[in-house]
């Protein structure tokens, strides 16, 4: 998929001139995704994307997230976009969460109910990971 400044984006106050593509992979093992923005014009823009995902867990009770979020910093925006730093080897989630953790790019998620299990592999260019229920 490609997008590109049209009458609608450009109606929303986006001026720069850019390029916008998706790729999407079905293999046997895995689904890749390719996300990349090109800037088309002749000066700087800054931009930022988030790819939303939903994963069925069996239960809450069942589902631990580990990556490498001991230590770092994140944005607890449950608490008033509270920055705080991570303790957990692996995060649990026990109640309403919406967290921004910077510099976790690996997450991986186990449904000990299910005993499936889903890792996020980043090669190129995503820094930060956002936990939310």
């Amino acid at each position: 998929m490609t997008m590109e400044p049209d009458d609608y984006i450009t109606g929303m106050g986006w001026e720069p001139p850019f390029k916008c593509e998706y790729t999407v992979s079905i293999n046997d093992d895995s689904l890749d995704t390719t996300f990349k923005v090109s800037n088309t014009g002749d000066g700087p823009f800054n931009h930022q994307a988030a790819l939303h995902s939903y994963f069925k867990v069996s239960s809450l009770a069942n589902l631990q997230i580990s990556g490498s979020f001991k230590g770092k910093e994140y944005i607890d925006k449950m608490d008033g976009a509270t920055k705080k730093t991570e303790e957990r080897d692996a995060l649990t989630i026990t109640s309403e969460t919406d967290s921004v953790y910077m510099g976790v790019n690996d997450p991986a998620i186990e449904d000990t109910g299910t005993g499936k299990k889903l890792s996020v592999q980043t090669t190129s260019g995503w820094e930060d990971c956002v936990v939310w229920n």
